[in-house]
């Protein structure tokens, strides 16, 4: 329940963002987002071996967050850039709509990834685990992973797919309890 009221927050504050920025600087913003993700998968194996890293399922994970937060810095700075020239042009309120409907696309990307990087930390700090009992948007997550699985690492959709097929067996399991005591 948590982990959903965080997903909540996380889509809110990005719409609330995407209809002051407008749709231009959603728009790059988004672009910039989906750049980094890309360049990301692309240059994670690349710091590995030039740091030589041992290639441990864990570092290559947490390798690849490392990578997609200093990525992300990089290209924010970039963007902010751009931003400031671009500001001034959303004003109108059909190009802050359209921002708040890109911010609320942006918001997901984000909502994603920190649901990406909670499930991978589960198995690092099983305290957290606590957080996602209950939670519909992990479950929702782990149907849609399958469908994502170009964008991200191996690692991480064995992960997933693990916790995909846990939440399986445990609803089967509670549609069971409940048709025997319904009987």
């Amino acid at each position: 329940m948590y982990l959903d009221i965080i997903v909540c927050v996380i889509l809110l504050l990005a719409i609330l963002t995407g209809a002051s920025n407008g749709m231009y600087v959603e728009f790059i913003s988004i672009f910039g987002l989906f750049l980094n993700i890309m360049l990301t998968k692309t240059y994670t194996p690349t710091v590995i071996s030039f740091f030589k890293i041992k290639y441990i399922n864990n570092n290559y994970a947490l390798t690849y967050i490392v990578v997609f937060i200093s990525l992300y810095l990089f290209i924010k700075i970039v963007l902010c850039i751009t931003n400031r020239v671009l500001r001034d042009k959303s004003n109108g309120i059909i190009t802050r709509g359209i921002g708040a409907f890109i911010g609320l696309a942006k918001g997901t990307v984000i909502a994603f990834i920190f649901l990406l990087i909670y499930n991978f930390s589960m198995d690092l700090f099983p305290s957290i685990r606590v957080y996602s009992v209950g939670s519909k948007t992990n479950l929702i997550f782990a149907d849609a992973v399958p469908e994502m699985e170009k964008f991200i690492p191996d690692i991480f959709v064995e992960k997933l797919n693990r916790i995909r097929n846990f939440n399986f067996i445990e609803k089967a399991l509670r549609n069971q309890r409940n048709t025997y005591e319904n009987n």
